[in-house]
Protein backbone atom coordinates (compact mmCIF):
# COMPACT_ATOMS: atom_id res chain seq x y z
CA UNK A 1 0.00 0.00 0.00
CA UNK A 2 1.32 3.44 -0.81
CA UNK A 3 0.31 6.95 0.06
CA UNK A 4 1.11 10.36 -1.36
CA UNK A 5 1.14 13.68 0.41
CA UNK A 6 1.94 17.24 -0.53
CA UNK A 7 4.66 19.51 0.85
CA UNK A 8 4.76 23.21 -0.11
CA UNK A 9 7.22 23.61 -2.98
CA UNK A 10 9.39 26.49 -4.05
CA UNK A 11 9.02 27.95 -7.56
CA UNK A 12 12.27 26.18 -8.42
CA UNK A 13 10.88 22.85 -7.33
CA UNK A 14 7.63 23.32 -9.22
CA UNK A 15 9.59 24.02 -12.38
CA UNK A 16 11.38 20.67 -12.07
CA UNK A 17 10.30 18.04 -14.57
CA UNK A 18 13.06 15.50 -14.09
CA UNK A 19 11.46 12.08 -13.45
CA UNK A 20 12.74 11.20 -9.99
CA UNK A 21 10.74 10.45 -6.85
CA UNK A 22 11.54 10.33 -3.15
CA UNK A 23 10.37 6.94 -1.86
CA UNK A 24 10.00 6.50 1.92
CA UNK A 25 9.25 3.30 3.82
CA UNK A 26 9.48 1.97 7.43
CA UNK A 27 12.94 0.79 8.48
CA UNK A 28 11.88 -2.35 10.30
CA UNK A 29 15.40 -3.80 10.39
CA UNK A 30 17.13 -0.90 12.13
CA UNK A 31 17.71 -1.33 15.87
CA UNK A 32 19.68 1.89 16.37
CA UNK A 33 18.86 3.35 19.79
CA UNK A 34 19.28 7.14 20.00
CA UNK A 35 20.14 6.87 23.69
CA UNK A 36 23.30 5.00 22.74
CA UNK A 37 24.58 8.10 20.95
CA UNK A 38 26.16 11.19 22.47
CA UNK A 39 23.38 13.22 24.09
CA UNK A 40 23.32 16.44 26.05
CA UNK A 41 20.68 15.18 28.45
CA UNK A 42 20.73 12.13 30.70
CA UNK A 43 17.63 9.93 30.76
CA UNK A 44 17.23 7.88 33.94
CA UNK A 45 14.29 5.45 33.93
CA UNK A 46 13.02 2.64 36.12
CA UNK A 47 10.64 -0.08 34.91
CA UNK A 48 10.03 -3.69 35.90
CA UNK A 49 9.73 -5.03 32.35
CA UNK A 50 11.48 -2.62 30.00
CA UNK A 51 15.06 -1.42 29.75
CA UNK A 52 14.51 2.27 29.07
CA UNK A 53 16.62 5.40 28.80
CA UNK A 54 20.35 5.51 29.54
CA UNK A 55 22.40 2.86 31.33
CA UNK A 56 22.81 3.77 34.99
CA UNK A 57 23.90 2.38 38.35
CA UNK A 58 21.02 3.60 40.54
CA UNK A 59 19.48 0.76 42.51
CA UNK A 60 16.02 2.30 42.78
CA UNK A 61 14.12 5.55 42.17
CA UNK A 62 14.74 6.78 45.73
CA UNK A 63 18.49 6.75 45.18
CA UNK A 64 18.12 8.90 42.08
CA UNK A 65 15.66 11.22 43.84
CA UNK A 66 18.46 11.88 46.34
CA UNK A 67 20.76 12.78 43.46
CA UNK A 68 18.15 15.24 42.18
CA UNK A 69 17.92 16.94 45.58
CA UNK A 70 21.69 17.10 46.11
CA UNK A 71 22.19 18.81 42.75
CA UNK A 72 19.22 21.18 43.17
CA UNK A 73 17.57 20.00 39.98
CA UNK A 74 14.04 19.93 41.33
CA UNK A 75 13.95 23.68 41.96
CA UNK A 76 15.81 24.50 38.74
CA UNK A 77 18.81 26.02 40.48
CA UNK A 78 21.19 23.26 39.46
CA UNK A 79 20.00 22.55 35.95
CA UNK A 80 17.01 21.46 33.88
CA UNK A 81 14.83 18.55 34.95
CA UNK A 82 11.86 16.98 33.15
CA UNK A 83 9.64 14.19 34.44
CA UNK A 84 8.89 11.33 32.04
CA UNK A 85 5.64 9.36 31.83
CA UNK A 86 4.92 6.28 29.71
CA UNK A 87 1.67 4.82 28.38
CA UNK A 88 1.94 1.08 27.70
CA UNK A 89 -0.99 -0.02 25.58
CA UNK A 90 -0.55 -1.50 22.09
CA UNK A 91 2.83 0.23 22.02
CA UNK A 92 4.97 2.49 24.19
CA UNK A 93 4.29 6.22 24.27
CA UNK A 94 6.12 8.89 26.26
CA UNK A 95 5.15 12.31 27.50
CA UNK A 96 7.29 14.89 29.22
CA UNK A 97 6.03 16.71 32.33
CA UNK A 98 2.45 15.48 31.96
CA UNK A 99 0.79 12.10 32.22
CA UNK A 100 -1.92 10.35 30.22
CA UNK A 101 -4.94 10.98 32.44
CA UNK A 102 -6.76 12.44 29.45
CA UNK A 103 -6.90 9.00 27.81
CA UNK A 104 -6.56 6.75 30.86
CA UNK A 105 -8.02 8.48 33.95
CA UNK A 106 -7.77 5.30 36.05
CA UNK A 107 -4.02 5.04 35.34
CA UNK A 108 -4.28 1.38 34.37
CA UNK A 109 -1.59 1.58 31.71
CA UNK A 110 0.59 4.57 32.51
CA UNK A 111 2.79 6.08 35.17
CA UNK A 112 5.99 7.96 35.88
CA UNK A 113 9.08 6.14 34.65
CA UNK A 114 11.90 8.60 35.32
CA UNK A 115 13.55 11.86 34.37
CA UNK A 116 15.48 13.65 31.64
CA UNK A 117 17.98 16.19 32.95
CA UNK A 118 21.06 18.28 32.27
CA UNK A 119 23.09 20.06 34.96
CA UNK A 120 24.30 23.64 34.82
CA UNK A 121 27.87 22.36 34.69
CA UNK A 122 27.04 20.32 31.60
CA UNK A 123 25.45 23.36 29.95
CA UNK A 124 28.62 25.38 30.67
CA UNK A 125 30.79 22.60 29.28
CA UNK A 126 28.72 22.45 26.08
CA UNK A 127 28.05 26.15 25.44
CA UNK A 128 30.80 27.93 27.38
CA UNK A 129 28.64 30.00 29.71
CA UNK A 130 25.44 29.65 31.70
CA UNK A 131 23.22 32.29 30.12
CA UNK A 132 19.48 32.49 29.45
CA UNK A 133 20.17 31.99 25.74
CA UNK A 134 22.28 28.89 26.35
CA UNK A 135 19.74 27.47 28.78
CA UNK A 136 17.09 27.95 26.07
CA UNK A 137 19.36 26.12 23.60
CA UNK A 138 19.74 23.25 26.06
CA UNK A 139 15.95 23.07 26.49
CA UNK A 140 15.51 22.73 22.71
CA UNK A 141 18.11 19.98 22.57
CA UNK A 142 16.42 18.07 25.39
CA UNK A 143 13.07 18.38 23.62
CA UNK A 144 14.61 17.01 20.40
CA UNK A 145 16.30 14.13 22.24
CA UNK A 146 13.00 13.28 23.93
CA UNK A 147 11.14 13.36 20.61
CA UNK A 148 13.72 11.07 18.99
CA UNK A 149 13.47 8.51 21.78
CA UNK A 150 9.68 8.65 21.81
CA UNK A 151 9.58 8.04 18.05
CA UNK A 152 12.14 5.24 18.41
CA UNK A 153 9.96 3.45 20.98
CA UNK A 154 6.95 3.81 18.67
CA UNK A 155 8.86 2.40 15.70
CA UNK A 156 8.89 5.67 13.76
CA UNK A 157 12.12 4.90 11.94
CA UNK A 158 12.29 5.21 8.16
CA UNK A 159 14.37 4.67 5.04
CA UNK A 160 14.34 6.82 1.94
CA UNK A 161 15.72 6.53 -1.56
CA UNK A 162 15.63 8.70 -4.66
CA UNK A 163 14.37 6.54 -7.54
CA UNK A 164 13.64 7.19 -11.20
CA UNK A 165 10.00 7.16 -12.30
CA UNK A 166 8.10 7.41 -15.56
CA UNK A 167 5.60 10.13 -16.46
CA UNK A 168 2.89 8.26 -14.55
CA UNK A 169 4.97 8.07 -11.38
CA UNK A 170 5.82 4.37 -11.66
CA UNK A 171 9.26 3.46 -10.37
CA UNK A 172 11.69 2.37 -13.10
CA UNK A 173 13.83 -0.28 -11.47
CA UNK A 174 16.16 -0.95 -14.39
CA UNK A 175 16.97 2.67 -15.18
CA UNK A 176 20.42 3.99 -14.17
CA UNK A 177 20.06 6.42 -11.29
CA UNK A 178 22.78 9.00 -10.76
CA UNK A 179 21.11 9.98 -7.48
CA UNK A 180 21.27 6.49 -5.97
CA UNK A 181 23.71 7.76 -3.34
CA UNK A 182 20.84 9.82 -1.94
CA UNK A 183 19.44 7.08 0.25
CA UNK A 184 19.51 6.39 3.94
CA UNK A 185 18.04 4.29 6.70
CA UNK A 186 17.58 4.78 10.41
CA UNK A 187 15.87 8.15 10.01
CA UNK A 188 13.84 8.91 13.16
CA UNK A 189 10.90 11.24 12.56
CA UNK A 190 7.26 11.85 13.52
CA UNK A 191 6.21 10.31 10.21
CA UNK A 192 7.02 10.07 6.48
CA UNK A 193 6.01 13.67 5.87
CA UNK A 194 8.64 14.88 8.31
CA UNK A 195 11.22 12.63 6.62
CA UNK A 196 10.42 14.31 3.29
CA UNK A 197 10.65 17.74 4.90
CA UNK A 198 14.04 16.88 6.43
CA UNK A 199 15.42 15.57 3.14
CA UNK A 200 14.03 18.24 0.83
CA UNK A 201 14.78 21.00 3.34
CA UNK A 202 18.46 20.06 3.61
CA UNK A 203 20.55 22.63 1.75
CA UNK A 204 23.22 19.98 1.17
CA UNK A 205 20.70 17.97 -0.87
CA UNK A 206 19.76 20.77 -3.25
CA UNK A 207 20.17 18.51 -6.28
CA UNK A 208 17.67 16.06 -4.82
CA UNK A 209 15.21 18.86 -4.11
CA UNK A 210 15.44 20.10 -7.70
CA UNK A 211 15.13 16.66 -9.29
CA UNK A 212 12.35 15.24 -7.09
CA UNK A 213 9.97 18.18 -7.11
CA UNK A 214 6.60 17.10 -5.71
CA UNK A 215 7.01 13.38 -6.38
CA UNK A 216 7.01 11.90 -2.87
CA UNK A 217 5.73 8.39 -2.12
CA UNK A 218 5.33 6.52 1.16
CA UNK A 219 5.07 2.73 0.95
CA UNK A 220 4.73 -0.01 3.55
CA UNK A 221 7.72 -1.80 2.09
CA UNK A 222 10.28 -1.01 -0.60
CA UNK A 223 9.16 -4.16 -2.38
CA UNK A 224 5.79 -2.49 -2.95
CA UNK A 225 7.46 -0.50 -5.72
CA UNK A 226 10.36 -2.70 -6.86
CA UNK A 227 10.43 -6.44 -7.62
CA UNK A 228 11.30 -8.60 -4.64
CA UNK A 229 14.60 -10.38 -5.29
CA UNK A 230 14.32 -14.13 -5.95
CA UNK A 231 15.13 -16.59 -3.19
CA UNK A 232 18.72 -17.70 -3.19
CA UNK A 233 19.11 -21.04 -4.95
CA UNK A 234 21.54 -23.67 -3.78
CA UNK A 235 24.17 -24.32 -6.42
CA UNK A 236 26.93 -26.85 -6.63
CA UNK A 237 30.22 -25.27 -5.66
CA UNK A 238 32.88 -25.38 -8.34
CA UNK A 239 36.14 -27.12 -7.51
CA UNK A 240 38.78 -24.68 -6.36
CA UNK A 241 42.33 -25.10 -7.55
CA UNK A 242 44.79 -24.30 -4.76
CA UNK A 243 48.37 -23.59 -5.77
CA UNK A 244 50.92 -26.08 -4.46
CA UNK A 245 54.62 -25.34 -5.03
CA UNK A 246 55.48 -29.04 -5.33
CA UNK A 247 52.61 -30.47 -7.35
CA UNK A 248 51.79 -27.35 -9.33
CA UNK A 249 48.33 -27.27 -7.84
CA UNK A 250 45.75 -29.57 -6.33
CA UNK A 251 42.00 -29.85 -6.46
CA UNK A 252 39.87 -29.97 -3.35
Amino acid sequence: MSAEFEIPLTDEQEASSTPFALVIWPDIHNDWNPREESNLGTMICFHRRYDLGDKHQYKDPDEFESFIDRHHLRDGKGGILHTLYMYDHSGLYLRMDRGFSDIDPARWDWGKIGYLYVTNDQIRECYGRLTKANIAKAEKVLAAEFADYNNYLQGNVFCYRVMEVDDSGNVLVDQPNDLIEFSSGGVIADGPKQVAELVLGNELLEEVRERVGDRIHFVDDLFDVIPRPPKRKLVEMEKIVVNDPTEGGETR
